[in-house]
C-alpha cells in the first residue's frame, strides 16, 4: 500500500510542465459553487472522507463497469483512514492498442463525466506516445468541480510494456494535505537515513 501511495505522489508530480501550467491555471481560479452540492461524491455511494471499511462496503468489487468498459478502482486513504482520491484504471493493453482501445477507454470515461458535468474545463493537449515514460500519466482532460478535481488521461505501466486509460477523482484540499504530509515524511526519512553516511 505504501508503494502505491508513493506512485500516486510521483505520478502527480511527474506530469509535464505544460500540463501543470494548464492544471494550475484552472485550479487557482477558486471553487465553482455550481458544483458544491456534488463535490463530496466520488462514485456511487463513495464519498470523500469515508474509511477503508466504509469504502469496502460501498464498492465490494475491484473491477467495475463504467459506460462501455471495466475499470479497476484503487482508493487512496490518508493517515486518518479517510478517502482522499479514487483512481479508475482500464485493463492494460500493449502499445498496438494505444490509439484504438486505450483511447476508446479514455474517451468512455470522458463521455460519462461530460454527461454530468459538461465539457472538460481543461484540455491538456494531445497525448504523445513518444512522451510516455514508465509509470507516468499523460493527462488529457480535467474538470474543477468546487473542491473536487477530475483528471482523465493515459498511463504507461511500470514495466513500460502496457498502457491504460486512467481517471483520478480527488478532493483538492485533502489530497494536497495528504501529498504534503507524505513529502514531509519522506524528507524526514531521508534526513534520518543520511546520518548513516
Amino acid at each position: 500500500m505504501k508503494y502505491l501511495i508513493f506512485i500516486y505522489i510521483g505520478l502527480l508530480l511527474s506530469c509535464s510542465n505544460k500540463q501543470k501550467e494548464k492544471y494550475e491555471s484552472v485550479a487557482e481560479k477558486g471553487p465553482d459553487t455550481l458544483y458544491q452540492s456534488t463535490s463530496n461524491i466520488v462514485y456511487k455511494d463513495v464519498k470523500f472522507g469515508i474509511s477503508k471499511n466504509e469504502y469496502e462496503k460501498s464498492v465490494p468489487t475491484y473491477l467495475n463497469q463504467i459506460g462501455n468498459t471495466k475499470y479497476m478502482l484503487d482508493p487512496v486513504f490518508n493517515d486518518n483512514d479517510s478517502l482522499v482520491c479514487l483512481s479508475f484504471t482500464s485493463i492494460d493493453k500493449t502499445a498496438n492498442f494505444v490509439d484504438t482501445e486505450v483511447k476508446d477507454d479514455m474517451n468512455n470515461l470522458k463521455r460519462v463525466i461530460e454527461s454530468k458535468y459538461s465539457l472538460p474545463q481543461i484540455n491538456f493537449g494531445e497525448i504523445n506516445f513518444l512522451d510516455f515514460k514508465p509509470n507516468n500519466i499523460q493527462w488529457k482532460y480535467g474538470w474543477k468541480l468546487y473542491t473536487k478535481m477530475v483528471l482523465i488521461g493515459m498511463i504507461e505501466s511500470r514495466n513500460g510494456k502496457t498502457y491504460s486509460a486512467v481517471m483520478w477523482i480527488y478532493d483538492k484540499p485533502s489530497y494536497e494535505r495528504y501529498r504534503n504530509n507524505k513529502e514531509e515524511k519522506a524528507t524526514e526519512n531521508y534526513s534520518k537515513e543520511s546520518s548513516d553516511f
